[in-house]
């Protein structure tokens, strides 16, 4: 009985560690986001971390890509931006929103 409790805690944590790791997987795509990001007027300050977390201007949210755009939603609940974007310049520049982002650090 003891051993079927034993696999069976083994087996949930199994489970857990895997939805854990597959829930964080940043694509190639995704990792080109990975840092911070300034207007050219210094006014939007966009940071992207690995863990899909965002922070715009000071706005903390959630971020992902799927079919070609980004996916913003915020803490709230209320606010969800979905946009599309291009990256130029070596990945160094990003165009999202009608912006033109440079990034300034990864």
């Amino acid at each position: 009985m003891k051993k079927i409790f034993i696999g069976i805690f083994l087996l949930i944590l199994l489970i857990v560690a895997i939805l854990l790791i597959t829930k964080n997987t940043v694509s190639e795509e995704e990792k080109k986001f990975i840092g911070t990001w300034k207007s050219q007027d210094d006014f939007w300050t966009y940071k992207f971390f690995l863990n899909k977390t965002c922070s715009i201007n000071g706005k903390i949210g959630e971020w992902e890509v799927s079919d070609g755009k980004i996916i913003i939603k915020f803490d709230n609940g209320h606010r969800i931006n979905t946009n599309s974007y291009q990256f130029s310049n070596d990945n160094r520049e990003l165009r999202i929103a009608g912006l033109t982002l440079i990034k300034i650090n990864t």
